[in-house]
């Protein structure tokens, strides 16, 4: 085969980031700007990337909701706040859950290093 023709079977990344399998708990604040209170979940987490995160939720969240993701590295490590907005909240393929995609457009600099962090620590355990 050609290296043409063997293009068109390569498997290309959609993704401007790749997801890492992140196994975990997060906590999650989500803001309701309508109604001026904040709803908080603690979540199981299927993968985080430095653009985002997917968390299993409860209930379908609307799009475009602010969110505080509060996540650590490990057990002995403080929380690392990560400002978020909801970018999809569909029905999971495991039941009566939803799995809410939170993307990361606003991290500081401090928080993109926390963040990067954490995500080479869960690659190199893998």
């Amino acid at each position: 085969m050609t290296g043409e023709s063997m293009s068109m079977f390569a498997h290309r990344e959609k993704r401007a980031h790749p997801r890492i399998p992140f196994w975990t708990k997060v906590k999650v604040h989500w803001a309701h700007p309508q109604n001026g209170y904040v709803e908080s979940e603690t979540l199981g987490v299927e993968n985080i990337s430095p653009g985002g995160i997917l968390v299993e939720t409860s209930k379908a969240y609307p799009v475009n909701i602010p969110c505080e993701v509060f996540v650590r590295k490990d057990s002995h490590s403080d929380e690392i706040i990560l400002p978020g907005t909801v970018i999809r909240s569909v029905s999971s393929r495991r039941g009566s859950f939803f799995d809410t995609g939170i993307s990361f457009p606003t991290l500081s600099p401090e928080q993109k290093v926390s963040l990067d962090e954490i995500i080479k620590l869960y690659t190199s355990a893998s």
